[in-house]
Parts: C-alpha cells; structure tokens; sequence
C-alpha cells in the first residue's frame, strides 16, 4: 500500500499540472504577497472608520455611532472617491473587490472544510465533496455577499453614501475658487448632495434603532480582531511540506 502510493505521488509530481505550478511558484509568491497587503489594507481601512465611528460620532451609540463625515483618513475610500471621477474605473476596482472577497472566502472554506465552531461537517475532495457541502457553501457565500454590503459602510463610509458629490460653500463662484468645493456630508444641502438610497436606509435604521449600529461597530471591531488573531497564528504555524500536499491530493 505505501509503495502504490509512494508510486501515485511520484507520478503525480512529473505531472503536467505539477510542472505548471512550478513553473509559476514566483509569480504565485508575488501574488500573494500584493494579496496580503491588500487583505491588511481592507482590515487596516475598516479599523480606521471603526475608530473615526467611534471617536466622531454626532451622538454616539444613542444613534448607532453615525458620522456626519469621515475625519480619518480611509486608504479605501480615498482611492473608491478618486476613481469614481474617472468612469468606469471605480466600477472595475469594485469587482475586482467583491471577486476577491467572494474567492478569499470560497478559499478559506475549501481549505479548512464546512465547520460548526470546531466540529468538521464536511471536507472538499477532488471528486469525493458530498453535495451537502456544496449546498451548504453556497448558502455561506450568499451570506457572506449580505455582509459584505454592510462591510462597506466600514470600508468606505464616503464614497457608499455621497461618492465623488461635492458642493460650493462659498457665495463666491467656485469656478473661479474652486478651492471652496467640499465634499458632500450628512448635513449638506439636500438640493445638491444627494445619498444613496441604501445609505439613506442604513442611516435611518441606526438612528432610530441604535441596537443595529452598534451590531455593526462590534461586528467590524471582531472582525478586525479576528484578522489579526489568525495572521499571527499563521504566521508562527509549521508550513505544510509537499509531500503533505501531494497525500492531500491523491487521497
């Protein structure tokens, strides 16, 4: 038995699958590296709007932490509002956004199986996953998808509610001063700034139900608590060897 398998992993190696991620092992660390600063930028900008919900909140948690504007800055929001000037390149880096946060989750799943807390359900085999485990991931990223719309009010505040929308504060003409234009806010005139309806709808929702607001901030507070937990914990794990990989496979 162990010589059959010695011998599959063998002929599994000189495979034309296996030469091909090989060949690509660099650019797959490259890959993962860009990955991995763009993971802890998404965590980094959902910390900063947390702590700016927290810290500026017009009244705190009695209306759901809402802000009027966002005071610190959000490397997420900031590049979202400058590319939604130049149509349509804020829609393309959106999703490739949602594509990555979909294939990050369906990743994370495939890797570590379907789990209650710590129980394992199901684990993901080449041509031995049990449809219960496809059925049951798909539900997972239909919530993840629900989740991810809230998420973004945390990832960028300004560009879900007004986008790029700026007004003219001044009397003067911002033509020639156009240094008086400011971004739109919650308390900017309705005439000109205009939210978004699903912003509208999750700001009145915090305002007169504060319970749902601070769902929100504790959740994004988890999250971002559970990011940095399991970034430590990967990084002290023993590496798996290929031969591990290789038995992961054939099994």
């Amino acid at each position: 038995m162990l010589a059959m398998r010695s011998e599959r992993i063998e002929q599994n190696r000189v495979s034309i699958w296996t030469k091909f991620k090989n060949v690509t092992r660099p650019f797959q660390i490259i890959f993962g590296l860009i990955f991995l600063i763009f993971s802890i930028l998404f965590i980094i900008s959902i910390a900063l709007t947390t702590i700016d919900r927290a810290a500026n909140s017009v009244c705190g948690s009695l209306c759901g932490f809402v802000v009027n504007f966002p005071e610190i800055f959000n490397p997420f929001n900031s590049v979202f509002v400058a590319l939604s000037r130049v149509f349509p390149l804020d829609f393309i880096f959106f999703c490739f956004l949602v594509a990555y946060f979909v294939f990050a989750t369906l990743s994370g799943i495939i890797r570590i199986g379907v789990r209650f807390l710590w129980i394992k359900l199901y684990e993901f085999k080449t041509r031995k996953t049990p449809p219960q485990a496809l059925l049951i991931t798909s539900i997972l990223l239909v919530c993840t998808l629900f989740s991810f719309n809230f998420t973004l009010f945390y990832l960028t505040p300004q560009y879900t509610t007004f986008g790029s929308q700026r007004f003219c504060n001044s009397t003067l003409s911002c033509v020639e001063h156009p240094e008086n234009l400011i971004p739109c806010s919650l308390t900017s005139p309705s005439e000109v700034c205009t939210p978004t309806t699903i912003s509208t709808i999750i700001n009145r929702v915090q305002v007169n139900r504060p319970i749902f607001g601070i769902i929100m901030i504790f959740s994004q507070c988890c999250t971002v608590l559970l990011f940095i937990i399991s970034l430590i914990f990967l990084s002290c794990k023993k590496q798996r060897s290929v031969l591990d990989d290789d038995i992961d496979e054939l099994e």
